[in-house]
């Protein structure tokens, strides 16, 4: 059973795609989840065919895994590549090959933004910068335009409240 977003729920999740400009949906066929309560928290479509969702399980032990379509969320599949063995919950994927990933840090440790540019066969870990001297450490949400233009909203402290800082990272080119 998977599940969007509310734990609480009692009925499985549905992934919906639209082929007419949203005035009618359709459920897309989910994979058999590895646990028994996955939550599909997030989504990034590069284009009409191809998406990347995040699925967490929020069992006993929890664990994170992507999920991609690549006919516009007719049918999904876990990502050939797998994903950082960390717990997700940000995710932008510009094109279908290239994406951007954060989630929360374990105790309060510095956030983390992971990359892949091979469609998730090898995710590799970004450097933040620090604001004001301060490690940070929560990536809110990730946005990118291209592979080479993304924003980020951050936190310096574990809360979902406090000050926030917007960081961007682009390497003058697309």
């Amino acid at each position: 059973g998977y599940r969007i977003t509310d734990p609480t729920q009692t009925v499985p999740a549905a992934a919906l795609y639209s082929t007419d400009g949203g005035v009618t949906w359709h459920s897309g066929a989910l994979p058999k989840a590895s646990g028994p309560d996955h939550v599909i928290s997030k989504l990034s479509c590069a284009d009409r065919s191809h998406c990347t969702a995040i699925s967490t399980g929020i069992g006993r032990r929890p664990s994170t895994r992507l999920l991609e379509t690549t006919d516009g969320g007719k049918t999904w599949s876990p990502s050939p590549g797998g994903s950082p063995s960390v717990n997700l919950d940000v995710l932008s994927c510009p094109t279908h090959s290239d994406c951007w990933a954060s989630g929360f840090p374990v105790n309060g440790q510095q956030g983390f933004i992971y990359f892949t540019d091979d469609g998730g066969q090898q995710w590799t870990m970004q450097r933040l910068p620090k604001d004001r001297g301060s490690v940070l450490r929560l990536i809110l949400d990730i946005s990118c335009s291209t592979r080479f233009r993304c924003v980020a909203l951050a936190n310096p402290s574990t809360s979902l409240s406090g000050p926030q800082v917007v960081i961007s990272y682009g390497l003058g080119k697309g």
